[in-house]
């Protein structure tokens, strides 16, 4: 993978948690549903009812829409190559799970499908405009279909999505 600085959102969750160990990296931990990151993990996937069908909108390595929905057909949909094919090597042996590259609103407008639950822990909802996303999401939400995420909190001043913390992206600044 290139070393050179990201130049894309893209290109920095590509570079997001980087294998720094031996060998391959391990597969992660996929016990219990992790909405916050933290030691607590805050709810579960009770959140979002009993769902056949969810969309995973940013699931990086997967591990939130493998473990925790046994029986559930998941499709987790990221604009991280680099994050899908690990998704996608991780988690072959989880027959129900499907990794799909492509942008959020993208994948949203292309298909028709409907999903029970969609869901995002520091995902989607977290790069993409609220006004873009949401109305398309609630066109594939199915009749009583649930919708829920979790994001950082925004950087103060913030009027764009996203905001990275750290030496990434920054979102734009009120005028």
């Amino acid at each position: 993978m290139n070393s050179a600085a990201p130049t894309t959102r893209a290109e920095y969750w590509d570079k997001y948690k980087p294998h720094r160990g031996q060998g391959d990296q391990p597969r992660p931990t996929a016990r219990a549903f992790d909405w916050t990151g933290l030691a607590d993990g805050g709810p579960g996937a009770e959140v979002l009812g009993d769902p056949a069908t969810a969309l995973d909108l940013g699931p990086a390595e997967g591990e939130n829409a493998a473990g925790p929905f046994a029986g559930v057909e998941v499709t987790a949909v990221d604009f991280s190559a680099v994050q899908i094919e690990r998704a996608r090597r991780f988690w072959a042996d989880e027959p129900r799970l499907t990794s799909v590259h492509a942008e959020a609103c993208a994948y949203l407008d292309e298909g028709t499908s409907r999903f029970e639950a969609i869901y995002s822990t520091w995902g989607a909802v977290w790069f993409t405009d609220p006004e873009e996303l949401f109305p398309r999401i609630d066109a594939r939400l199915s009749p009583g279909g649930g919708f829920a995420f979790s994001h950082r909190e925004p950087i103060a001043g913030s009027t764009a999505p996203s905001g990275w913390a750290g030496n990434g992206w920054r979102a734009a600044r009120a005028s």
